[in-house]
């Protein structure tokens, strides 16, 4: 099962978005990723797509060039600092998971940011 509710994503600047209005149901996973990429969730299209010439050539990948938190934006539910956070690198696909077989995460207020590039 996917999150529930409807998305708002807002973007704080092109490197950070804000993702609210969605929650997972007991033992859920949601996706979150690019554009045009199948998720669950998609970013803007103006967020980045792929890591800085400088982080490729350091091998990293946008999986490591991205940060995930999240908030319990509302009462009921299992505590969020239960949920699992996972990313893969290709396609770019970020997993939230609440693990609780029995009770749903409550409403969330998701962040993804791009980090800085080390590119100079």
């Amino acid at each position: 099962m996917a999150f529930t509710g409807t998305p708002t994503v807002t973007s704080l600047g092109k490197n950070t978005v804000r993702i609210t209005g969605i929650s997972l149901a007991a033992a859920a996973s949601g996706t979150i990723g690019l554009t045009g990429g199948g998720a669950g969730v998609s970013l803007p299209a103006n967020f980045p797509s792929a890591v800085d010439a400088a982080l490729s050539a350091a091998g990293l990948t946008m999986a490591d060039g991205v940060d995930v938190r999240y908030n319990r934006s509302s009462s009921g539910g299992t505590q969020a600092s239960h949920l699992t956070v996972a990313k893969q690198a290709t396609p770019f696909l970020i997993t939230l998971t609440n693990p609780d077989g029995a009770n749903a995460s409550g409403s969330l207020e998701i962040y993804v940011q791009y980090l800085h590039s080390i590119d100079r």
